[in-house]
């Protein structure tokens, strides 16, 4: 018997006065394509890894996974799409610590709360690196730090964009570096802003005294708050099988990505919860503002 004689009987015992089986009302999740969105353009790491997530995502659900790149504002318009979407599971957002935390915090009144709005699964996080021109005078952090205060004004910073974790990564490393005075130039993406490799044997903020100025940026994948608990158990444990493979870690590890593969809603939460907890004083401190 095919479904559509089932749905036929159904029917027809509900006109008779008997309760149909309300199972035969929905189709099991997923049924058809779920869309990606990545609030960035294409070519930064945010979308290098929600391009590697969705074409895993895919393999495992069996379904297309399509990828929609909705940048602008930090990440904040794809992140606000996603949040106002329908909560069934086939709208998903591949956020960042712009989008979960830094964004929202500079906005008087951010369009959806970052950790409220959406059920979270941590699955990357990308350490920020310090880079400049090569021309410049400079070759080493605390070198550029010399240069930086003795021209105050001079020099401009580029970042993925306004509210961005590259954005308010350069405020905290501004502040704990003496107040130092340079002029953010936020762009559409880190694509657009810069390129640059995976670089082990640079040394970190800690070993050049900035001790303060540890900053990641941490993807996880979201769905809309108040989607269905088989939806979101389906997602969690996909996700936990993409992320615990060894060929896509690798393959993450050398674009200098960290996979996270335990895919825990509630540490994820938790995670970003604190985040904001620890920015919130550094953004007021650092003045930046987005409308």
């Amino acid at each position: 018997m095919d479904r559509r004689t089932l749905l036929i009987g159904a029917s027809a015992l509900a006109g008779s006065g008997a309760a149909a089986p309300a199972v035969l009302s929905q189709d099991r999740y997923p049924s058809r394509p779920i869309k990606l969105v990545i609030p960035f353009p294409p070519g930064g790491p945010t979308d290098m890894l929600g391009r590697r997530y969705g074409e895993k995502l895919s393999a495992v659900l069996g379904q297309p996974v399509v990828i929609d790149n909705k940048a602008g504002a930090g990440g904040i318009l794809g992140a606000d799409l996603v949040a106002k979407s329908r909560p069934d599971g086939y709208t998903l957002l591949l956020g960042s610590s712009s989008t979960q935390v830094t964004g929202p915090l500079l906005m008087p009144n951010p369009p959806y709360h970052p950790v409220k709005d959406f059920t979270l699964f941590i699955i990357g996080f990308v350490p920020m690196v310090i880079s400049c021109n090569p021309g410049l005078p400079a070759s080493t952090l605390p070198e550029f730090v010399a240069l930086l205060r003795a021209n105050p004004d001079r020099y401009r910073y580029a970042s993925s964009g306004m509210g961005s974790i590259g954005h308010l990564g350069s405020e905290l490393f501004k502040l704990e570096a003496g107040r130092l005075v340079s002029l953010h130039v936020p762009y559409k993406g880190n694509n657009p802003a810069v390129q640059a490799a995976g670089v082990p044997e640079l040394p970190t903020t800690v070993e050049c005294g900035l001790p303060g100025v540890l900053v990641s940026t941490v993807n996880p994948v979201a769905l809309p708050a108040g989607a269905p608990a088989d939806v979101v158990s389906t997602i969690a444990e996909a996700t936990r099988r993409i992320m615990a493979d060894d060929t896509l870690q690798a393959d993450l590890r050398a674009l200098s990505i960290e996979p996270v593969a335990d895919a825990d809603p509630v540490k994820s939460a938790a995670y970003f919860s604190a985040e904001m907890e620890r920015w919130a004083p550094i953004i007021k401190a650092s003045g930046a503002k987005m409308e």
